[in-house]
């Protein structure tokens, strides 16, 4: 799956740990570094805005443009399809 992050830091966890998916990569940065730069602001608003503005695309704008959605779209339905579905 893409993002991917493989972890090998000996400090964090043990062996070797792969993580997918771009939100919950981002909070396990957060919470694993709590010391480096952080990625979310400190402002409780603005961190909800954060999240809201990621849920949009996780959830309303990155499937429609997902390659697997698109195929099953040009299997059932016919090629000439995906293109008005995104």
């Amino acid at each position: 799956m893409v993002p991917t992050l493989v972890v090998k830091d000996k400090n964090v966890t043990k062996k070797p740990i792969t993580l997918t998916e771009s939100m919950a990569i981002c909070e396990w940065l957060e919470e694993a570094y709590p010391s480096k730069r952080k990625l979310l602001p400190k402002d409780q608003f603005k961190r909800f805005q954060v999240r809201r503005l990621c849920e949009m695309i996780n959830s309303g704008i990155q499937p429609m443009q997902n390659l697997s959605v698109l195929r099953e779209i040009g299997t059932r339905f016919g090629e000439d399809k995906q293109k008005p579905w995104t």
